[in-house]
């Protein structure tokens, strides 16, 4: 109700719903959110508002404002400005003349400035004027009899033709039924032909009085950019033709196509016309370049050298309507329109200016004028709904005096408005009423303004009296006194009463916003329980329920916080420790969302190399390949050549048949001579060129020339010739030489063929069109590893070496007669032990062999037996069982080969997850897995000195940007040693948090709410500093950080802590201290303040432990590890320490925990590189204690 829905019913459809009223309904909810710091961005809040309804929005605007939150609208009503704290105006005019920040101020302030057109029309020194005298019409009538659509009450409607008419009343009382779905579908449909379907009504009387109806609405006079004010319009028509006209387009054989940027013949074949390049940027905005070739002049260089008065048809669409005006100022059919875009005030505008850039009005006032340039018939009726929707005073004057031109010409105008400027200077309202939905449908006044003024029933009378009668209250003033506006409601502190989550003893908590609190406490004590199943549970739960249906189905909900009341409460985001996720695609790079920066970078601006010469094969345009040719030098003959075929078997008659027909004369064959087609001898069964079995290739010779500059066009229109008959291919002979030029990615070398365009989604392993086909982009697979397969290498093949045959395996089976065979022709037996096969007879038994041999077999049957020799190739043990695996389907089988199969690095792509086609496309010389091969600080370096020329800077400018923010992001929370393709699910909890901190800071929010999980774990002393300073730097954007912690140096830096206990579990959920620190040391019940403050610490021993023995790893080379040799006492305690990244996880648990979990546990799992150790005899077992939940339901 207060947001001026009142008529709405809770079952109206929401894609009936006026873009207003949807905006209005999502304004409501947002008022009992109880949120703080949020910025509400409204877009002109009061379309489809009647005035008595705008003041309760404006109302609910301020209660919004005074909760704590920023309002930002867009708006031209003059009750809104006058109610704002803060007007910001932008101008002076529009288009190439506005764009400027005009005044910014209360709007006193604004109102004194002379250069804003805003505050001339709040201080009233300019208005629109009151017509003196209102028409009287023609004195013929339009009459809709039993309008009964949607709440109409079967009224009857007169509307008097010839004038200027308003139709009037409150949001939801009928208009547009009347006006759009019954006044305006009725008569397209009888005057205009037009298929719509008119609203309830009896009848219409009248039509016979009109000719023609329009409906003039807002809605944009094209969707693409090929759409200008010039065509719209149909002024380009009469400038093609004019320039057609002219004698050099005569001389050439010009038609008036050539002087369209839309068609072939004229426009730029780089861009198509459209005078840039437009480069899809998925997540980022997407890009316009300018187009290299014709410099974003749309037409080739053909077209632009047609000139009149030295200016060409490009020059021309540059123009404004002003300019053009008064250049063609000669030619009445050109300006005849031009001057009706004049007269509606637009004569700022371009005429090539895309039809995208115009704002509603614009596009309103081009329609208007298309109108104006017709012929009138004065008999065509205008409507109007709403015209003034984003038009500001200024523009509302220029409005009503074209719809008064509109008049003047014996047309009809309705216009269904709000707007008292509008309303005042029609000739006629009709009024209905009195409210709206059921309430409303039915006529409450009609006649002119003055009449409505004066009935006291009329809502819409009530604000005319005072426009129209009590203007003498409202003096013109030049200043303003300040008003006092009420303070913000906004509270500098958090508060929560009664929080009770699990061991929370109703607890109340103040934590200052805009601060670094830390909430420490011993193990147990609440502290999660309070931060993040209170603070941020609460804080998300009324972010997400602002939100749409739609959204809060996506997002879900967490539980309700055990919580009174919580004020002061802004979106929260937790930080906490979860892992980054289990999933071996996830990376580094993917969870810092560098990896999709990456793929748009190298998707857009990197270099195509022939994966298998790495050579460059970039794709040339007509013009570049025109500019090589001609630097050939003056007079070098050339030849233009089409490949046609090329070593391909078949019947190539057709094919110079229609050559021939196409008027081609000349083809090479077979690398040949020249051979002219009207030679060739088509019934000569015995030439050779008809050969079917005989592989051929032919050659198209399309233009014979001589380079000189003269002969540009036609050495243009010749190479595109060859570019349409070659498939983007055309070869260019001189000299005993040829050059080669392809609009494709194309190596003439190898004959590989790269995709036209790459789309990022190529250059991602979690795509099937980039991933590697054999590991499907998990750069890993699992193969039997001859290690496992090979059980015991000191016995033979008989006595059950290799896994899956079985001991003694009778030798007529079908596997050990092959093995017999190839032992017979390498020099084996069943019986060698495996370790005394050479090297070639060890790889031909497991990877096979190209050697043929002879398989002797005695089949055994229970009816028959008999004994078949064949020659065979032997595949290998290994790919055979391979095989077998990828087809089995059996589980107990699968289960049981499992033992001897092991996760190893993918020999298709080597690791690298892509396929090769796209690892050949290259930017700064690496491609996309060598880039994320790359630390983050070496690739912070990388990207630092990257560069690129021309469009390319342009276009990787923003990309490289967000790369280089993120990761030093990422550097400045201690995760400088992490690679790009390092698994997300082997990071540490607190590595994973960093990251999402990282993240945070990037997006650089502003009244937020950051609960964060004791970020410092696995932090080095060294680290600690810089993690402290990005939290601060949190902080210091002006956001609430709330950090649970036991780190001491975390501790001193915060702003205030929170001491929780004093003991854990039931013993604790209470607040033992709170305060800046030096007020929380002060407390002799806090047990943190002891440890703080010196008076309780942990003791260090004073006598060390001496190892007895040793356990000793040799040649360590775990990721960063450098072949280390390290000796572990036993029996001792041992630390093993070092920087974060230093190596200390890649050896003790991912090499030395992996190797004895082998020995004493039969572990699988892949072991880090290593050498060998030493000592495992002194050891019975070994146990990994990490911090995983012990249970996860």
């Amino acid at each position: 109700i207060n947001v001026g829905l009142p008529y709405l019913s809770l079952d109206r459809r929401a894609n009936t719903l006026s873009g207003g009223e949807s905006q209005r309904i999502r304004l409501g909810t947002q008022i009992g959110s109880s949120l703080e710091n949020v910025l509400y961005i409204l877009d002109e809040p009061s379309i489809g508002l009647h005035n008595r309804d705008n003041l309760k929005l404006i109302h609910t605007l301020e209660k919004l404002r005074d909760k704590g939150n920023t309002v930002l609208i867009s708006e031209h009503d003059i009750d809104t400005m006058l109610a704002a704290d803060w007007l910001i105006d932008i101008g002076p005019f529009a288009g190439a003349k506005g764009g400027k920040i005009i005044s910014t101020g209360p709007p006193n302030e604004v109102a004194r400035n002379k250069q804003s057109i805003t505050g001339q029309f709040l201080a009233g020194k300019r208005e629109i004027k009151i017509p003196k005298n209102r028409r009287k019409g023609n004195g013929k009538y339009l009459q809709i009899v039993g309008a009964a659509q949607n709440n109409l009450k079967e009224i009857d409607v007169t509307f008097p033709l010839g004038v200027f008419i308003c139709v009037t009343g409150v949001s939801g009382s009928g208009k547009s039924s009347l006006v759009t779905d019954i006044l305006w579908k009725a008569l397209a449909r009888q005057l205009n032909r037009a298929k719509t379907k008119p609203g309830k009504h009896e009848k219409i009387l009248g039509t016979e009085l009109l000719d023609k109806v329009i409906e003039i609405d807002q809605s944009p006079i094209g969707y693409t950019p090929r759409s200008v004010p010039a065509t719209y319009t149909k002024v380009l028509d009469h400038i093609r033709d004019f320039y057609t006209s002219l004698p050099i387009s005569k001389a050439r054989g010009f038609k008036k196509g050539r002087f369209s940027f839309n068609t072939k013949e004229g426009r730029c074949t780089a861009c198509n016309g459209l005078g840039y390049n437009k480069i899809e940027m998925q997540f980022l905005p997407n890009l316009e370049v300018e187009c290299e070739v014709c410099r974003g002049k749309r037409f080739s260089a053909e077209t632009l050298e047609v000139k009149y008065r030295n200016k060409n048809i490009a020059q021309i669409l540059d123009m404004s309507v002003n300019e053009a005006l008064a250049f063609f100022k000669d030619h009445p059919k050109i300006t005849k329109i031009l001057q009706t875009m004049q007269d509606v005030g637009l004569g700022y505008i371009k005429l090539g200016q895309s039809s995208t850039t115009l704002s509603g009005g614009e596009a309103q006032r081009i329609k208007i004028s298309r109108e104006l340039s017709k012929k009138a018939t004065g008999k065509t009726l205008y409507l109007l709904e709403e015209p003034t929707v984003g038009l500001h005073s200024y523009d509302v004057s220029k409005l009503l005096e074209i719809l008064n031109r509109l008049v003047e010409a014996g047309n009809t105008v309705v216009v269904v408005e709000h707007n008292l400027d509008v309303i005042k200077c029609a000739d006629w309202i009709i009024d209905l009423g009195p409210e709206g939905g059921e309430k409303g449908g039915r006529i409450v006044a009609t006649g002119t303004p003055e009449e409505i003024a004066k009935y006291e029933q009329s809502y819409t009378g009530q604000a005319l009296k005072k426009v129209l009668f009590e203007r003498q209250i409202a003096p013109v003033k030049t200043t303003f006194k300040t008003t006092l506006r009420k303070k913000s409601g906004a509270s500098n502190e958090i508060v929560v009463w009664g929080a009770k989550k699990n061991n929370l003893k109703n607890l109340e908590v103040h934590i200052p916003k805009n601060k670094f609190t830390v909430i420490t406490g011993i193990s147990g004590s609440g502290k999660s329980s309070l931060a993040l199943e209170t603070l941020f549970a609460e804080g998300q739960r009324r972010f997400v329920e602002s939100l749409s249906t739609y959204a809060r189905q996506i997002l879900g909900r967490m539980d309700d916080a055990e919580v009174e009341k919580i004020t002061g409460l802004s979106p929260a985001i937790a930080i906490d420790q979860k892992s980054a996720g289990r999933n071996p695609r996830s990376t580094v790079g993917t969870v810092t969302e560098i990896n999709d920066y990456l793929r748009l970078l190298f998707a857009t601006v990197g270099i195509p190399y022939c994966p298998r010469c790495g050579r460059n094969i970039s794709p040339l345009t007509l013009e570049e390949m025109v500019k090589r040719t001609l630097a050939l030098g003056e007079g070098t003959q050339i030849k233009i050549i089409a490949p046609l075929v090329k070593n391909s078997r078949g019947n190539f008659l057709p094919l110079l048949e229609q050559l021939i027909k196409e008027g081609f004369s000349r083809v090479i064959i077979d690398h040949e001579n020249e051979v002219l087609l009207d030679e060739l001898d088509f019934k000569e069964e015995k030439n050779r060129f008809f050969i079917k079995e005989k592989e051929h290739t032919i050659d198209l010779v399309v233009d014979r020339l001589v380079v000189h500059e003269d002969e540009k066009e036609q050495l243009f229109d010749s190479i595109e010739t060859a570019l349409q008959k070659g498939g983007g291919v055309v070869k260019i002979a001189y000299d005993g030489d040829t050059i080669s030029f392809s609009t494709k990615k194309f190596c003439f070398d190898c004959e590989i063929r790269l995709p036209e365009e790459f789309t990022p989604k190529m250059f991602s392993f979690n795509a099937h069109v980039g991933a590697c086909e054999r590991c499907a982009g998990l750069g890993m697979i699992k193969s039997i590893d001859p290690q496992l397969f090979i059980k015991d290498p000191n016995k033979s093949i008989r006595q059950g070496a290799i896994g899956p045959i079985s001991e003694n395996k009778d030798e007529n089976s079908w596997m050990m007669s092959i093995i017999k065979g190839l032992g017979e022709e390498l020099g084996f037996t069943l019986d060698t032990p495996i370790k005394d096969l050479t090297p070639e007879q060890y790889q031909a038994l497991l990877y096979g062999t190209n050697k043929k041999f002879k398989q002797k077999r005695d089949v055994q049957r229970r009816t028959l037996s008999y004994t078949y020799e064949r020659e065979r190739v032997f595949k290998g043990l290994i790919p055979i069982y391979e095989e077998w695996l990828n087809k089995a389907t059996s589980m107990w089988w699968l289960d049981w080969m499992n033992k001897f199969v092991r996760t190893q690095k993918c020999p298709a792509c080597n690791g690298t997850r892509l396929k090769p086609e796209i690892l050949s496309i290259r930017v700064g010389g690496l491609n996309i897995h060598e880039v994320t091969e790359c630390s983050i600080a070496t690739a912070y370096e990388f990207f630092k000195n990257i560069s690129f020329s021309g469009a390319k800077q342009i276009i990787a400018e923003g990309i490289i940007e967000e790369i280089l923010a993120r990761l030093k992001f990422l550097m400045d929370v201690g995760l400088d040693y992490l690679t790009l393709d390092r698994e997300a699910r082997t990071l540490s909890g607190g590595e994973a948090q960093r990251i999402r901190l990282a993240t945070q800071i990037g997006n650089k929010l502003v009244g937020v709410l950051y609960v964060l999980d004791e970020p410092s774990i696995g932090l080095h002393p060294r680290d600690n500093a810089r993690l402290i300073r990005t939290l601060t730097e949190l902080r210091d954007l002006g956001n609430t950080v709330v950090v649970i912690e036991h780190d001491e140096g975390t501790i001193r830096s915060a702003d205030w802590v929170i001491d929780l206990g004093p003991g854990a579990g039931v013993n604790g959920g209470q607040i033992v201290a709170e305060g800046k620190l030096e007020d929380v040391l002060k407390s002799a019940q806090s047990l943190t303040a002891k440890y703080l403050s010196g008076k309780e610490s942990i003791p260090v021993p004073q006598k060390r432990r001496t190892p007895q023995n040793f356990l000793t790893l040799k040649g360590a080379r775990q990721n960063n590890l450098r072949n280390l040799t390290i000796k572990f006492p036993l029996g001792v305690f041992t630390c093993v320490t070092g920087v974060s990244g230093s190596g200390k996880s890649s050896l003790v648990v991912e090499t030395l925990h992996k190797i004895l979990a082998k020995e004493y546990h039969r572990s699988k799992a892949p072991i880090g590189k290593y050498d060998s150790i030493e000592g495992l005899e002194r050891l019975d077992k070994v146990i990994l204690i990490g911090q995983d939940p012990i249970g996860r339901t």
